[in-house]
């Protein structure tokens, strides 16, 4: 049995009351001058009352050194009560910048909730700049459709397996930052060169963008790999994804879950997704499905990628994929206070969790002060089953790096912890 906390020494929190840091940008500029502001230009239906509340909150962010916590008003959310436990020692104590970074930044988009009056209509204040999103990554979205013909079965072929399975990791880690027009098609090549230019776009990947920090790709197919030789005839074998972006990311997950069941190497995939509006582009389960609605549409007139979205629906249809909303994922607490229910499920019926994203790894790792020479299975040892974390890095907290590489990080790149173009695969097996 594992553990339910890290085995490694907890550091304190990581908190927002540093000038020059990214956390204290987030909470004194950036979430009031960008995000908020956007919200109000964007949207048309805020009553008198959304109106008012949206500049309270305003005021109290560009006051943030001096601004108290307050209580969530009760809004009928069903995660009232836990929030209400979550800032029982915050509120009215700490400013946004003296509580917790992560803490903080999850109470703003809890208290956009309720100005927006979320629970009672159901709107989301972030839907124009998702709409967007995926409208202007068409091109992009086409050419990977392309890509999801003539996935081969693992048991076939475990050399093109791997590769296969490498190159739809890093399309899910990195998405359109990949050179795609070095990833070959089916109909762009012939069966017999297809291993040859797999072979190419990983090595390409991971070797000459030479900002993959952290790179366990190979320990994730193994793992996978073994388990699939091990499999019996009974045997449901379910991957899940702990979803972070929609639009491109989002698509990009589908094509990589596409991907396993395809070729063998899961026979389910659970979504896990929002259970409300979160960090403007966080997925919820009806981006999950307009997603698959708005390239139906898109792909009217070309019948050979309609029936990779009609599989799509198949599997939604029987099981094959499922998705999963949960107030948890909506939540400032560390992956190690996970809800029983999801740490039994997960110890009982997953083969891999995937963990996508900035702000889930930041709670997979509590949002610590981590030395980043922490090793990943040091902190992450309480996991209840397989992990992978697929993460760029968009704030100040890592582990599992080497010191070399930090150095080379920042000798390239001065931003290089919150720019979004360096990155880390961490896969820990579980015990």
């Amino acid at each position: 049995m594992p553990m339910e906390w890290p085995r490694a020494p907890l550091p304190p929190p990581i908190c927002s009351d540093q000038p020059g840091t990214w956390a204290y940008d987030t909470l004194t500029r950036r979430i009031r001058t960008e995000i908020l502001a956007r919200v109000w230009r964007e949207n048309d239906f805020f009553d008198t009352d959304t109106v008012a509340s949206l500049q309270v909150l305003s005021n109290e962010l560009e006051a943030a050194k001096e601004s108290v916590l307050t209580p969530i008003p009760n809004d009928g959310g069903p995660d009232w009560e836990k929030w209400k436990a979550i800032l029982s020692n915050y509120v009215g104590r700490y400013t946004w910048l003296t509580a917790p970074y992560c803490l903080a930044e999850f109470y703003f988009y809890r208290r956009l909730m309720v100005a927006v009056h979320w629970f009672r209509d159901r709107r989301d204040p972030f839907q124009k700049q998702k709409e967007l999103g995926i409208q202007g990554s068409l091109e992009t979205m086409f050419s990977l459709l392309r890509r999801l013909k003539g996935i081969g079965v693992v048991q076939n072929d475990k050399e093109r397996g791997k590769l296969e399975l490498i190159s739809f990791l890093f399309l899910s880690l990195w998405g359109n930052r990949l050179d795609l027009s070095l990833w070959p098609s089916v109909s762009e090549t012939e069966e017999a060169d297809t291993q040859r230019k797999l072979y190419q776009f990983v090595e390409q990947t991971t070797t000459e963008s030479n900002k993959l920090l952290a790179n366990d790709s190979d320990k994730v197919f193994q793992y996978l790999y073994s388990s699939l030789m091990r499999k019996t005839g009974s045997t449901r074998r379910r991957v899940d994804i702990v979803v972070d972006n929609a639009g491109l990311e989002l698509f990009c997950d589908m094509c990589f879950a596409h991907y396993l069941i395809q070729s063998g190497v899961a026979d389910e995939i659970l979504f896990h997704l929002k259970a409300h509006p979160l960090f403007v582009s966080d997925a919820m389960e009806k981006d999950f499905l307009y997603t698959i609605r708005y390239l139906e549409e898109m792909t009217m007139d070309k019948p050979e990628w309609l029936s990779i979205l009609k599989q799509w629906r198949e599997y939604l249809q029987t099981g094959q994929w499922r998705t999963l909303e949960d107030y948890f994922w909506c939540q400032p607490c560390a992956f190690w206070e996970m809800p029983n229910s999801i740490r039994q499920d997960w110890r009982d019926n997953c083969l891999l969790v995937i963990v996508k994203g900035d702000a889930n790894y930041r709670r997979l790792l509590g949002d610590l002060n981590w030395d980043k020479n922490t090793p990943f299975e040091d902190i992450v040892n309480y996991f209840p089953t397989a992990i992978c974390a697929l993460r760029t890095l968009k704030s100040e907290i890592l582990c599992g790096v080497s010191t070399e590489n930090q150095e080379y990080a920042k000798s390239e790149d001065p931003r290089w912890m919150v720019s979004g173009e360096w990155a880390v695969v961490q896969f820990y097996r579980g015990e």
